[in-house]
């Protein structure tokens, strides 16, 4: 598959990698598993994600990504019902640059702030 560089929906299943490059918005549709090799988006300039739990009453969105994620700045919205706590990412990367993080998200500014929701996992990797 390739990667996903532009704005799109995508729904649970299998993806290759997530590089977006500024001003773009994925939705991650529907609760389900979400199989990705790696996010690595452009540091820089802000992009989204939204979380549509498409008014599941009890749905998981469970994200497990193979290697590092970078998020860059990024902004995070959940419609048609869903919470935070109905969001769990695991990461099984090594680390990123010298501090060695495998899940790292970029502060925004004052007037838009970077965040994330739901849990993290990232277990040790040797």
């Amino acid at each position: 598959m390739p990667d996903i560089t532009t704005t799109r929906i995508i729904t649970p299943g299998g993806y290759d990698d997530i590089k977006l490059s500024g001003n773009q918005t994925l939705t991650f549709k529907g609760t389900g598993i979400y199989i990705l090799d790696k996010i690595e988006n452009k540091n820089g300039t802000s992009n989204s994600f939204v979380f549509d739990f498409q008014n599941d009453p009890t749905g998981i969105i469970k994200i497990y990504v193979h290697e590092n994620v970078s998020l860059g700045k990024l902004g995070v919205t959940t419609i048609n019902g869903g919470s935070a706590s109905r969001i769990f990412t695991e990461v099984h990367g090594t680390g990123l640059g010298s501090s060695k993080y495998a899940f790292d998200i970029t502060n925004g500014s004052t007037s838009s702030k970077s965040k994330w929701l739901g849990t993290v996992w990232a277990p040790l990797q040797q």
